[in-house]
C-alpha cells in the first residue's frame, strides 16, 4: 500500500467491502471443491446463492438422469443444515445451525496499511477465513 493510497484503503475497511471479497473466495473454494474427482469428493458438491443479502450455501448431490447424465440437486438428507453467511454494520457472521459460528471484524491496521479480518481478535488472511467457514462443512463424513 503506497502512502498516499491509505485513505482509500482505510475507507474500504468496511463489512460491506470485505463482504464482497469474502463471498468471492467462499464461491472460489467451493468451485474448486466441486471440481475435485469424485474419488475424492464422492457425489457431494455444494452451491452458493446470494438470498436477501446473504450467502447461503447448501449441501448438493449428484443424481443420475434417464439419459446417462447426472444434474445436481439439494442433498434430501441434508435440507435445511446450511451455512448462512451475512454482514451488519460491524461485523461479518457466519452460521451453521448450531455446529458453527463465526464472527469476522475488519479492522483497519495502521502498522501494515492493511484491513485485517479478525476472528476472537486474531487477524487472519481471507483464505483462512473461508477455510474455517467451509471446512468441516465441506469435508465431514
Amino acid at each position: 500500500m503506497s502512502a498516499q493510497n491509505w485513505v482509500v484503503a482505510r475507507a474500504n475497511c468496511t463489512p460491506a467491502d470485505n463482504m464482497t471479497e469474502l463471498v468471492k473466495r467462499l464461491k472460489k473454494d467451493i468451485r474448486s471443491y466441486n471440481g475435485l474427482s469424485s474419488d475424492k469428493r464422492g457425489k457431494r458438491q455444494f452451491k452458493a446463492d446470494l438470498e436477501n443479502g446473504e450467502l447461503v450455501i447448501r449441501r448438493m448431490v449428484e443424481s443420475p438422469v434417464n439419459t446417462g447424465g447426472h444434474y445436481v440437486v439439494e442433498d434430501e438428507d441434508y435440507i435445511g443444515d446450511v451455512i448462512r453467511v451475512r454482514r451488519d454494520d460491524a461485523t461479518i457472521t457466519a452460521c451453521r445451525a448450531d455446529k458453527a459460528h463465526v464472527e469476522i471484524v475488519p479492522d483497519w491496521n495502521p502498522e501494515t496499511q492493511a484491513c485485517d479480518l479478525k476472528i476472537d481478535g486474531k487477524p487472519l488472511p481471507v483464505w483462512r477465513v473461508s477455510e474455517l467457514i467451509l471446512g468441516e462443512f465441506l469435508f465431514e463424513s
